[in-house]
């Protein structure tokens, strides 16, 4: 992401990531900044490119502009608002479609839920606090940071997501570098599992690209045993 400040990158095909631009809507382009950028939305306003559907639609959030998360058709250009009344900041969806992921305030602080895609069963994930939500290829696997209560180290976890009843079995995999639970800086992890785009935490907010992103934090972990 080159010339503007940049955030909420999210992953749309092996090649490609969409983001969101400061004050000028929502880019598209390859990953390893092989031809042109191209706009999929365009306005005024801070957009947060929240997730992409696997039938191609988009969900976002144009923030000063409507507290709404909405679902965008990009070829009928046609949305629609997602159900419920609480305020998203982040929804994601898994490979399949089947299973959505959500960070909201309901709980006076970050929490993680998931919910079917129609959203006829929904299910907190992270009592102890949440944020980063993101599916690893399959649709089954969650991972995302807990923030714990003050004083804690946020850790990465791995939630097991049953999607008969939508609980979860859950395990820490290692502690995640920073404490910023700002959707700006959520991560999204690349189909093939192993690496994954985040926004680089500094003034210019650049897209960077991570490989082996899980090795790296179980590594840090086991710095941590030792």
């Amino acid at each position: 992401a080159e010339g503007s400040a940049a955030f909420a990158p999210v992953w749309v095909s092996p090649s490609e990531i969409i983001y969101g631009v400061w004050g000028g809507g929502i880019a598209r382009r390859n990953a390893q900044r092989v031809g042109p950028t191209t706009y999929i939305v365009t306005g005024e306003g801070h957009y947060f490119p929240f997730g992409w559907s696997p039938d191609g639609r988009l969900v976002y959030n144009n923030w000063g502009v409507t507290q709404k998360t909405l679902v965008l058709n990009l070829e009928t250009r046609e949305e629609e608002a997602l159900p419920g009344e609480h305020q998203r900041f982040a929804v994601t969806y898994s490979s399949d479609g089947a299973l959505v992921a959500e960070v909201t305030l309901e709980m006076d602080r970050w929490a993680v839920f998931v919910a079917t895609a129609d959203y006829s069963q929904r299910a907190l994930v992270s009592p102890d606090g949440g944020a980063h939500p993101m599916w690893a290829p399959g649709g089954d696997t969650l991972y995302y940071v807990r923030l714990g209560d003050a004083g804690q180290v946020p850790a990465l976890v791995r939630a097991v997501v049953n999607r008969s009843d939508l609980t979860s079995s859950k395990e820490i995999v290692g502690p995640w570098p920073d404490q910023n639970a700002d959707p700006h800086f959520r991560p999204s992890i690349h189909p093939d599992g192993i690496r994954f785009v985040r926004v680089r935490p500094s003034v210019e907010r650049q897209v960077v690209l991570v490989e082996n992103w899980l090795a790296r934090v179980r590594e840090q972990l086991n710095a941590t045993r030792q």
